[in-house]
C-alpha cells in the first residue's frame, strides 16, 4: 500500500519539573521577592522548555540522520545497479508503457527497463523478435521488497504488492497530475537484529526518452549554402509544439529563430539547471511541472555502439581523408565491401565503400556554391561498371525515342532524273517518304546543375516492321508493297543500294544504327564539315532536356535529291544516321528521310504484267528498278504528270525483329540479332575524351518475345481510311526546318525510364477495355509496366541488362513501348517541347501526366552529417537486381525479395544472388557509424574544426555536439593524436567519439507523444534553401509550418501551395514533386502518435538497426515496412489510407495487387509491397529517411543520463515513521571506463586486453548533482 505520511510535531508540552516555577507567594517583600521569582520562573520555564527542544530535537535529528542514512543508502543501491545494468555499452532501455496497449496499461508507469541490445542479429536468419525482447530483458530499474522481483519482464504490468512509496507526485507534476503520470516504488525494510528500524526506496527515470529542452543552436551559422544546409538538421527539440492536458502550448520557453532570440536563449541555459527553475521563467509558472515525464533539461549521450560495443566510429573522420579526386580510406575499408566488412554478408551488389566516399567529398566538386552550385561531370573510368568504386553523378538517358513519320514529296521538285517527263514525274505526282527522328532525353535527377561537354549515343536495329498498303485509283482492293505480301519490312531493308558501311564504304543492307552526338554545336552544318563547340551543355536541377537532330537552316528535300553524297536530310545512301550531329533542340517534322520503303520493285517477277499503257517500267504505284511508293493525285498542283486519277495509301506496322534481304532475288530474309542496345559515351570537359558512359541492351531471343510483350498488336495509319498524297504532302522546296505542318509522325518507338504512370491506359484506368485490335483504345504511352520507380526502378544507373525472353519486364528499371500517334497532332501530346527544350517524364510522358523536372538525387552542399544523407546519394546503386533508389533510412521491403530473406537466391529473376539492400544498408550503417562533422568548413581544415570545436570557440555542423576532454588529456594532445598536416590519420575515426557528446540524446523507445513532437518539430520555422527547378535561381524561404524537406536544397516550395510562381516552377503538380511538406501541429500530433502505436507493437528496439529496418519473416505489416514507415502511412501524412485519382498525391492512379499480377510481366515476390502511390519517394512525398534524418545524430536505443529519486524513513520501536528524507540525484554516464586503464575507445567485447572490470560494469557513472528534497516538491 502506499504510505500517506504526517508532519512531525516540532514541539512537546511542558513537564511538570517545569511547571512547579510557576507557583504564587505574598507582601511587599513578598511582591518583590514574587517579582524575582517571576524573573526566576520566566527564565526557568524558558530553560525548561529549551532544554525539552533541545532533547526533541536531539531525537528529531538522529530520526532524520538514519532517515538520510537510508535514503543515501538507496541512491548507492541505485547507481549500482544503474552501473552493473547500464554501465556496458551493449544495454538499451524503455520505459515500462512500452509493454502497455491501448486497452490495457502498465501497472507500474514510469519505470525504467533494461534488456540486452540484440549484439548478435543476424538478418540474414528469420528471427523470432518476440522471443528475443522476453529472453534479453535484465530488470526493471526500481526498489522492491522483493529483490528478484523487478528481474521479471512482466513485473511492470503487474500491480505492486506490500509496501510502497510515492517517489514522482504531485509536487514534482503540479495539482493534475494522473496516476499514470505518478511514480511509485517498493519499500525495502532495514533491520537491526532482526527488527525493521527503517525504509528506503529508490526510482531510475532514463532521460532520453524525454526531448530535452535547454538545448538552442545558432542560426546565425548561415553564412554559406553549406552552413544553411547543416542548420536544415535536427540540432535540437522544439518545446513549443508540446500540448499540455489544459490544451496549451509549451511556448514559454526560450527560442532560437533568430540570433537575438538565440543569443537571449543562450543566457537562459545556466539558469535553467532543473524544470523547477524552468518554472521561474517568464509566463512558465505551472506549465512546466506537467512535462516532466517529456521533457528533461539534463541529457547527454556517449556516442556508443549499442550493438558491437565500443564507441561509434566516425564517418566525418574516414572521408575527410579524402577529397575532390581521391577517395582515400582507412586501411580497414580501403578496397573493401560495406556489407561483406560490417557483417559478412555478400554479393555481387554489395557497394563499395569507396563509392560512399566519393559521395561525401563530392560538396568540393560543385561551382558556384552560394549562388549557383554546378556539378561538371567528372571523367571517371568506372561509369559502366555494374558496382561503381566511385562516385561520378551525370545526367540520366530518360528516353531514346524513335518517331516514324509520312510525308509525300511532289516529283515537281526533286532530281532530274526522277522528276523529268521520261520518268517518275511524268506518270506520278508524288513519291512517299518515311522520316526516321532518333531523339534523346537526357535527365538530371539532381537537385543542382550538371553540365558535361559532348555525349554521343547510338542505338541498333529498330524492332518495328512496315506493311505499306497501295490503292490504285482505277480501281481494285489495297495491295501490299512488301516483298512477300503482307509481312512487315524492317528500317534495315529500306535501302536504294543498301547502306553504307562506315568501316568499309561499301553499301550493303545490314544492321542499321543510329550514333547521335550531341553538343551545344557552334553550327547547323554536318557534323563531318564542323564539330566546333560553343560551350557545355548545362541541365538544371531536375530538369528534362530533348535532344535531336539538326540540320542547316536552308536545306530541304528538293535540294538534297540534287545533292549526291553531300546531301543532309535524305539519306539515300544510308549512311547519315550513322553521324547525326544532335543538340537541346526539337524541330517538328525534321529527320533523316528515306524514300526507298518498297524494294519490291527491285523484282521484276513481281511486276511481270500489269504496266501502264505504253509504260513498260511504270506500275501502279510502282517504277520498275526503283524502291519507291508513287502515288497519282488529281488535286496535285502544279500538275506536271499525265495522272488522271488518285491513288490511296496507308501503312500497317508491328513489332518484328528486324531483318533485311541481302540482295533483289532472294526471298529468305537476314535475321538481325535479337537484341535492341543503347550506347554512350560521354566527354565530362573540354579536355577529356569520350569515355564509355551507359548501356541499355534488351535482348529477346526471338520474334514471339516482341509479340508478348506488345500483344503482337498491328497498327495503321490512318487508323482508319486512307490517304490521298496531297493529304500529306508537302510543298516543293520546303525546307527541312519549316516542313511540320505537312509531316504525319503516325508511330514512336521507345527505350525509356518507367514512369509512375505506367500501366495506364488512354481511360485512366490500369485495366485494358474494349476490344484490343481497335487501335485507338489500349493505349500506354506513360509505359507499359506499372511500378514505384522511385523507390524500386534505379533508372540513374543507366546500365542495365534485360533478357526479355528469360526475365520479367516488370524488375527491370528501363522498358520497351511502341506507340501509335493517331493523327498528325497526335504526336504533340507526346513531344510537348517546351523553350526551354524540355518534355515531359519522370510521372509520365504526356502533357497531362509528365512534369518537365523532377529531381530526386541530391549532391550535398557540405560535408554530410546524418547517415540518412546517404539515402538519396545513389552511392549504393549498382546495376544488379534488384534495384533500390533511397535504401538508406528507410525501410521499404523490395517487391522482389521475400519477406524472409534479406539475401535470396532467385534465378528466375536474376543469376546473382538478391541483397536487400535497406535492410543491409542500415545494418552496416546504424549503430557502428556517426558523422562528428569534424569536417571541412570552408577554407577551415578539419583539425582547425576540431580545435575550436573542443575550445568553444565555434560549433560544429551538427550543433547538437558538446566537446568532452577524457582525463588526462588536453586539446593540443587531442588534436596532434587525431590529424596530421590538416588531416584525420588512419586512426582518427576510432577516436573521435572520445571527444564529443550528444545533448539531448533521444531513445526511439520513448512513448511519449509530446517527446516525439518536439524531437520531430526541431525544423519548425527554419530557413529552407531552395534552387528552383526552372530558374536555378537560390533563394531562402522562411518555413511557415513544420518542414520536412526530401533533401537539405530542394528544388520547389511548400507543398500545398495553390497559386506558384510560373517563372520559377512550372506548376503545383511540378512544385509538389520537387518542393517539401510543411506539416501542421494536427499532422504532428497524429504523426506522432502514430509513431508511439508503432513503438509499442514493435519495441523495445533492441538496436538502431531494429528500429530503422523492416522486420525480417513472414509476409505482414511488420515485415513489409519499419516503424516509422508505417507510422506515416497511417497518419495519412501524404495521402489518405486508399485514396483514389484525383485526391491521391500528384493526382497519380494507385498501384492495386491485381495491376502487377500478370507472369508475363512481373515476377514479384511479394507484390503488395508496390502497390500504392507509384510517386512514392519523389521529394514532396514524406518518407522514413526523411524522419531519420532529422532525428540523427541525436537517435539512440539506451539513456546515458538517469535520475534518481531515493527515500529513506527511520521509523521508532512500535513501527511509527519519526522521518523521512527525499533526494534527487542525476547521474551521468560518460566515455571513461570505470577502470581507467582503457581509453575510452577500447571495445571491453573485444578487445582481449581489456579491464575484466570494464568487461563487467562499462563505462563510469558519474554524480553530477545531488540535492535533498522537501515534502512539497515530491
Amino acid at each position: 500500500m502506499n504510505r500517506v505520511f504526517r508532519n512531525c510535531r516540532p514541539y512537546a508540552p511542558l513537564t511538570a519539573e517545569a511547571r512547579r516555577f510557576a507557583r504564587p507567594d505574598a507582601g511587599f517583600a513578598l511582591v518583590a521577592t514574587l517579582l524575582m521569582l517571576v524573573l526566576l520562573a520566566l527564565l526557568a520555564v524558558g530553560m525548561l522548555s529549551l532544554s525539552s527542544i533541545s532533547l526533541r530535537a536531539s531525537s528529531q535529528a538522529g530520526s532524520m540522520a538514519e532517515a538520510r542514512s537510508n535514503a543515501r543508502m538507496a541512491l548507492m543501491v541505485a547507481i549500482g545497479e544503474l552501473q552493473k545494468e547500464m554501465g556496458p555499452d551493449r544495454r538499451i532501455s524503455a520505459a515500462s508503457e512500452i509493454l502497455a496497449t491501448s486497452s490495457a496499461p502498465v501497472a507500474k508507469p514510469n519505470t525504467t527497463g533494461v534488456w540486452d541490445s540484440w549484439w548478435d542479429f543476424n538478418p540474414s536468419s528469420s528471427p523470432d523478435y518476440a522471443s528475443e525482447k522476453t529472453s534479453r530483458f535484465r530488470r526493471w530499474l526500481v526498489s522492491s521488497a522483493d529483490s528478484t522481483a523487478p528481474r521479471s519482464r512482466d513485473f511492470a504490468t503487474t500491480a505492486w504488492t506490500g509496501e510502497t512509496v510515492e517517489l514522482v507526485g504531485a509536487g514534482s507534476l503540479g495539482a493534475g497530475a494522473t496516476t499514470s503520470e505518478k511514480v511509485t516504488a517498493g519499500l525495502v525494510p532495514v533491520s537491526k537484529n532482526g527488527k525493521v528500524q527503517g525504509s528506503y526506496a529508490w526510482h531510475v527515470s532514463d532521460e532520453s526518452v524525454k526531448a530535452r529542452v535547454n538545448l538552442y543552436r545558432d542560426p546565425g551559422q548561415d553564412t554559406t549554402l553549406a552552413q544553411k544546409r547543416a542548420l536544415l538538421a535536427g540540432h535540437r527539440p522544439d518545446p513549443s509544439v508540446m500540448e499540455g492536458s489544459g490544451g496549451y502550448l509549451l511556448t514559454s520557453l526560450p527560442s532560437d529563430l533568430t540570433p537575438a532570440a538565440f543569443a537571449n536563449a543562450k543566457v537562459s541555459v545556466g539558469k535553467v539547471t532543473d524544470l523547477d527553475q524552468a518554472e521561474l521563467l517568464d509566463q512558465a509558472k505551472g506549465k512546466v511541472k506537467p512535462f516532466r515525464n517529456d521533457i528533461t533539461p539534463y541529457s547527454l549521450g556517449v556516442m556508443a555502439d549499442v550493438r558491437g560495443g565500443g564507441l561509434k566510429q566516425d564517418l566525418s573522420s574516414m572521408f575527410e581523408m579524402g577529397g575532390a579526386g581521391s577517395n582515400s580510406l582507412p586501411p580497414e575499408f580501403a578496397n573493401r565491401k560495406l556489407y561483406q566488412s560490417t557483417h559478412g554478408i555478400s554479393g555481387v551488389s554489395d557497394p563499395n565503400w569507396s563509392a560512399l566516399a566519393g559521395y561525401y567529398n563530392s560538396f568540393r566538386n560543385l561551382s558556384a556554391q552560394d549562388t549557383n552550385p554546378t556539378m561538371a561531370v567528372k571523367s571517371a573510368a568506372d561509369f559502366t561498371d555494374p558496382v561503381p568504386s566511385g562516385y561520378n553523378p551525370a545526367p540520366v538517358i530518360a528516353k531514346v525515342d524513335t518517331i516514324f513519320s509520312l510525308v509525300a514529296r511532289p516529283l515537281s521538285g526533286v532530281a532530274h532524273w526522277i522528276a523529268n517527263s521520261g520518268s517518275a514525274g511524268g506518270t506520278y505526282d508524288h513519291m512517299v517518304s518515311l522520316i526516321v527522328t532518333p531523339v534523346v532525353t537526357l535527365h538530371n535527377p539532381y537537385n543542382v546543375n550538371i553540365s558535361f561537354r559532348q555525349m554521343r549515343v547510338e542505338f541498333t536495329n529498330i524492332p518495328i516492321g512496315f506493311n505499306f498498303m497501295f490503292q490504285n485509283g482505277s480501281g481494285g482492293g489495297p495491295v501490299s508493297q512488301s516483298v512477300v505480301a503482307g509481312t512487315f519490312e524492317c528500317y534495315n531493308t529500306m535501302a536504294y543500294r543498301g547502306h553504307r558501311n562506315p568501316e568499309t564504304g561499301v553499301l550493303a543492307r545490314n544492321n542499321k544504327r543510329f550514333v547521335l552526338t550531341i553538343a551545344n554545336w557552334a553550327s547547323d552544318n554536318p557534323l563531318k564539315s564542323d564539330s566546333s563547340v560553343s560551350g557545355d551543355i548545362i541541365l538544371k536541377p531536375g530538369q528534362t532536356i530533348l535532344c535531336g537532330p539538326t540540320l542547316p537552316p536552308n536545306s530541304s528535300f528538293d535540294q538534297d535529291t540534287k545533292s549526291g553524297s553531300n546531301a543532309v536530310g535524305f539519306d539515300w545512301e544510308g549512311d547519315l544516321l550513322d553521324v547525326i550531329k544532335a543538340k537541346p533542340a526539337f524541330v517538328p517534322g525534321l529527320g533523316f528521310e528515306v524514300s526507298a520503303v518498297t524494294i519490291s520493285s527491285f523484282r521484276s517477277s513481281n511486276y511481270s504484267t500489269g504496266s501502264f499503257p505504253g509504260k513498260p517500267n511504270f506500275f501502279p504505284g510502282a517504277w520498275r528498278g526503283h524502291p519507291f511508293t508513287l502515288l497519282r493525285d488529281t488535286r496535285t498542283s502544279p500538275k506536271t504528270s499525265d495522272s488522271t486519277t488518285t491513288d490511296r495509301f496507308f501503312i500497317q506496322y508491328k513489332a518484328v525483329r528486324p531483318y533485311w534481304y541481302a540482295d533483289d532475288a532472294t526471298v529468305t530474309p537476314t535475321k538481325a540479332d535479337t537484341t535492341f542496345a543503347v550506347s554512350a559515351q560521354i566527354q565530362a570537359t573540354a579536355s577529356d575524351a569520350l569515355q564509355d558512359f551507359a548501356k541499355l541492351q534488351f535482348d529477346y531471343e526471338d520474334e514471339s518475345t516482341l509479340q508478348k510483350l506488345f500483344d503482337d498488336r498491328v497498327y495503321r495509319y490512318p487508323p482508319t481510311g486512307t490517304f490521298a498524297a496531297t493529304d500529306f504532302a508537302a510543298p516543293a522546296g520546303a525546307r527541312y526546318s519549316s516542313q511540320s505542318s505537312y509531316v504525319h509522325p503516325f508511330a514512336i518507338f521507345s527505350a525509356y525510364a518507367r514512369t509512375t504512370n505506367g500501366g495506364v491506359y488512354e481511360t485512366g484506368l490500369r485495366t485494358k477495355s474494349g476490344a484490343r485490335e481497335s487501335p485507338q483504345i489500349n493505349l500506354l504511352r506513360d509505359g507499359r509496366l506499372a511500378g514505384k520507380p522511385f523507390l524500386f526502378h534505379n533508372a540513374s544507373r543507366t546500365n542495365q541488362t534485360a533478357n526479355l525472353a528469360k526475365e520479367k519486364p516488370g524488375i527491370q528499371s528501363y522498358e520497351l513501348n511502341f506507340q501509335p500517334f493517331l493523327s498528325k497532332g497526335d504526336y504533340e501530346d507526346y513531344m510537348d517541347v517546351d523553350a526551354s527544350n524540355r518534355v515531359p517524364s519522370l510521372t509520365g510522358n504526356k502533357t497531362t501526366s509528365g512534369i518537365k523536372s523532377g529531381s530526386y538525387l541530391e549532391i550535398p552542399s557540405g560535408p554530410l552529417q546524418a547517415i540518412a544523407d546517404f539515402r538519396r546519394s545513389n552511392a549504393l546503386s549498382t546495376s544488379y537486381l534488384p534495384n533500390f533508389v533511397q535504401p538508406v533510412g528507410n525501410s521499404l521491403l523490395h517487391p522482389l525479395m521475400s519477406a524472409n530473406k534479406v539475401a535470396e537466391a532467385n534465378p528466375a529473376i536474376a543469376s546473382n544472388t538478391l541483397l536487400d539492400h535497406s535492410v543491409l544498408a542500415n545494418h552496416a550503417l546504424y549503430d557502428r557509424f556517426y558523422f562528428s562533422t569534424f569536417a571541412t568548413r570552408g577554407t577551415t581544415s578539419p583539425d582547425t574544426v576540431f580545435e575550436q570545436f573542443m575550445e568553444g570557440t565555434a560549433p560544429l555542423a551538427s550543433q547538437a555536439f558538446q566537446p568532452y576532454l577524457p582525463g588526462g588529456k588536453t586539446v593540443a594532445g587531442a588534436k596532434a593524436e587525431l590529424y596530421s598536416s590538416g588531416k584525420p590519420r588512419d586512426s582518427a575515426y576510432r577516436n573521435a567519439a572520445e571527444h564529443q557528446m550528444i545533448r539531448g540524446p533521444f531513445n526511439v523507445n520513448s512513448t511519449s507523444v509530446q517527446a516525439w513532437k518536439a524531437v520531430l518539430a526541431a525544423m519548425k520555422g527554419s530557413d529552407v534553401s531552395i534552387l528552383w527547378a526552372r530558374t536555378a535561381g537560390l533563394e531562402t524561404n522562411k518555413a511557415g509550418g513544420i518542414p520536412i524537406p526530401g533533401m537539405s536544397l530542394v528544388n520547389g516550395g511548400a507543398n500545398g501551395t495553390p497559386v506558384v510562381d510560373g517563372t520559377k516552377i512550372d506548376n503545383e503538380k511540378t512544385n509538389d514533386w520537387n518542393g517539401y511538406r510543411e506539416l501542421t501541429e494536427t499532422e504532428l500530433q497524429t504523426l506522432a502518435e502514430k509513431i508511439v502505436a508503432e513503438v509499442r507493437d514493435r519495441g523495445p528496439f533492441l538496436s538502431m538497426s531494429e528500429f530503422v529496418n523492416r522486420q525480417v519473416g513472414p509476409s505482414g505489416p511488420r515485415t513489409l515496412s519499419g516503424a516509422l514507415e508505417a507510422a506515416i502511412a497511417k497518419a495519412e501524412i501524404n495521402e489518405t489510407r486508399n485514396a483514389v485519382f484525383p485526391e491521391t498525391y500528384l493526382d497519380q492512379i494507385p498501384v492495386t495487387a491485381n495491376d502487377v499480377s500478370d507472369p508475363s510481366l512481373y515476377a514479384y515476390k511479394t507484390p503488395e509491397a508496390t502497390t500504392g502511390n507509384p510517386a512514392a519517394g519523389a521529394p514532396g512525398w514524406v518518407g522514413q529517411g526523411e524522419l531519420m534524418r532529422i532525428l540523427e545524430p541525436s537517435a539512440t536505443v539506451r539513456g546515458d543520463t538517469f535520475v534518481i529519486r531515493a527515500y529513506g524513513e527511520a521509523q521508532d520501536a512500535n513501527g511509527n515513521i519519526t522521518a523521512r528524507a527525499h533526494a534527487e540525484a542525476v547521474v551521468q554516464r560518460v566515455p571513461e571506463y570505470v577502470d581507467p586503464s582503457d581509453r575510452p575507445s577500447l571495445n571491453a567485447y573485444t578487445d582481449p586486453a581489456a579491464s575484466a572490470a570494464n568487461r563487467t560494469f562499462g563505462r563510469r557513472f558519474d554524480v553530477v548533482s545531488f540535492r535533498w528534497l522537501s515534502d512539497k516538491e515530491i
